[in-house]
């Protein structure tokens, strides 16, 4: 949540031996940062590693019954059922209703039934999931992540049950997310929650299990305190965040946007800015034009950026500058403009050559220099005559 370079506290290290064929991953280190408390696998397979495992995953032995058509199991009916219970009351008619990671649809199919009208769109990368979605509860399931390019638009309703915890990219998981909320959109997260893990849930309960919640999947750990910092600072607002208990102990939360306080003065102040420059800008750009008018060809002292910046304005006009004159010597022998830059000691073979002073902070200096080495040249400066109008704003 602090980023990668937090200091952490080592809790366990989980490690699987792997098998020679159909092994997953060997394990990772759930640590805890030491600035925000928030717990989590340290080094991770990549997101892009557990993107192709969830594409590539036909079917999970405990969620789906082959025997029967691939049936959901009783434990994903009873669970989907308790998060449609909390998800429907956030869905109005016609609403545009997102549910990522929704594997064969069976939540989606609940909240059908209930809110017949609402526009209603799976996301899952399992081919195999969307198949069996479409023909046993006949839902919009496409294939994919919210990391590939889906051309989804955006949605009154997102949801995202028992997705965050697989997720090794969480920042920009939820900067997508908020990407596919509608203005006033509303997020619904569910998530295992952390402060319910245990052994003594049961004897045979599954989640008694030692360790069993670091598997090899889940790789966030979520606190109800860790959901509510996370999202703060990836710019959601909980509307409610609740711990409930269906078939596992879960955090279910609703989330908005978290509106962005609008500075009025940034936009104002660069405009003010902006046109006072351009009419300091428009004086400069009469008088060389009507020095270039009687002088026909100058040189121009200074190549750095306020010189750039004029000859990108077309203030000034490379055919009457045979070359140009900088102090600079790492400017010294390159060109600007198709014109070479060329020492200031240059002048003293262009005795009879205008020198136009190029540079805002030392026109004075320049000048003075000029005039102290004896130089006959015909000399211009451009803010000479708004000094008094520059200390007067």
């Amino acid at each position: 949540m602090c980023g990668e370079l937090v200091r952490k506290t080592l809790l366990y290290s989980q490690r699987f031996t792997m098998p020679s064929v159909g092994g997953i991953h060997a394990g990772y280190d759930v640590v805890a940062c030491d600035r925000c408390g928030f717990t989590f696998a340290d080094a991770p397979p990549s997101q892009e590693f557990f993107d192709s495992y969830y594409r590539a995953m036909a079917k999970k032995d405990e969620m789906l019954d082959p025997a029967a058509d691939y049936a959901e199991s009783a434990e994903t009916v009873a669970r989907n059922d308790h998060s449609a219970a909390q998800i429907i009351p956030q869905i109005r008619s016609g609403d545009r209703v997102l549910d990522i990671g929704c594997y064969t649809g069976y939540l989606l199919s609940v909240i059908a039934r209930k809110v017949p009208d609402a526009i209603l769109i799976g996301l899952d990368p399992s081919s195999f999931a969307a198949g069996v979605g479409k023909r046993r509860h006949d839902v919009d399931i496409r294939v994919g992540t919210v990391f590939d390019d889906m051309n989804l638009g955006t949605f009154d309703v997102v949801i995202a049950c028992h997705v965050l915890e697989h997720v090794a990219d969480v920042r920009p998981f939820l900067a997508t997310l908020r990407g596919l909320l509608a203005p006033q959109g509303k997020l619904y997260l569910e998530v295992p929650d952390a402060a319910g893990f245990s052994c003594r849930a049961g004897s045979r309960d599954q989640r008694a299990e030692p360790f069993f919640e670091f598997n090899f999947e889940h790789i966030n750990y979520f606190t109800a305190t860790s959901l509510e910092y996370m999202l703060d600072a990836n710019g959601f607002r909980a509307v409610s965040v609740a711990s409930r208990t269906s078939t596992l102990p879960v955090l279910a939360s609703v989330w908005t946007e978290k509106p962005l306080k609008y500075d009025p003065q940034s936009a104002a102040n660069l405009s003010r800015y902006v046109e006072e420059s351009r009419a300091i800008d428009a004086g400069v750009e009469t008088t060389i034009r009507h020095f270039a008018e009687r002088v026909k060809s100058y040189c121009v002292w200074g190549a750095g950026a306020h010189t750039q910046r004029l000859l990108a304005r077309r203030i000034f006009e490379p055919r009457a500058i045979p070359f140009f004159v900088d102090s600079n010597s790492a400017l010294q022998g390159a060109t600007l403009a198709g014109r070479p830059i060329l020492s200031p000691a240059t002048l003293s073979d262009h005795a009879n050559l205008p020198v136009v002073i190029s540079s805002f902070r030392h026109e004075r200096e320049i000048r003075a220099r000029l005039i102290a080495e004896g130089r006959p040249n015909e000399i211009l400066t451009l803010y000479g005559r708004f000094d008094e109008q520059l200390a007067a704003n």
